[in-house]
């Protein structure tokens, strides 16, 4: 028959789980680390496009309308 593990044992072994896992997910960051800033700037590139842009380019075909 084989033994029970201990409780020490057990939390070791989620312990080393978790600090595995931390640490995957870490290195795909710091791989994907310029991949993740561009998706990050263009983004807030877009998002400053939708919530203003609108203003802008209704402001700026009425002034050019004014010239026609």
């Amino acid at each position: 028959m084989s033994t029970v593990p201990s409780l020490a044992t057990i939390l070791t072994e989620i312990l080393n789980t978790l600090q595995t896992v931390m640490y995957e997910v870490a290195h795909a960051i710091y791989e994907n680390a310029s991949v993740l800033a561009t998706a990050m700037v263009l983004g807030g590139v877009a998002f400053v496009v939708m919530r203003y842009g609108s203003r802008i380019f209704r402001g700026l075909t009425g002034w050019l309308r004014g010239f026609l």
